[in-house]
């Protein structure tokens, strides 16, 4: 079962995923535990599946992006200088979406910043 927490740290505000929640109840102490991962994580497995990609018409930097968000239900708000990628010149083979975005941010020395508690449903 998957839930999401809000979790606050020094004052800033994310939701997380919690899975594989787990308890140990023994003699005069309980303790709970489970594995926390941001946002991104419903765009990696198990939660999406790998694709492959290439880029079969010159394309912006935040064409190629978006492509990799395909069938998700995830937009991007680019804040990068863009600049056209000339076809087949970009691809990936075996990437979830995440893993695709995480790629094309590093290939212009970019990020991923997650928007925090916007991404609340």
């Amino acid at each position: 079962m998957v839930r999401e927490l809000l979790v606050s740290v020094n004052g800033y505000e994310y939701v997380m995923i919690c899975e594989q929640p787990n308890t140990c109840d023994r003699f005069n102490s309980a303790s709970y535990s489970a594995l926390i991962r941001e946002q991104l994580a419903k765009l990696s497995s198990p939660y999406a599946r790998e694709t492959n990609f290439i880029n079969p018409t010159m394309r912006i930097l935040a064409g190629i992006m978006s492509d990799s968000l395909t069938n998700t239900s995830w937009t991007l708000d680019k804040q990068l200088i863009d600049y056209p990628i000339p076809k087949s010149e970009f691809s990936y083979r075996g990437l979830t979406p995440a893993s695709a975005m995480l790629r094309i941010a590093q290939s212009v020395g970019g990020i991923l910043d997650l928007s925090d508690t916007n991404l609340l449903n």
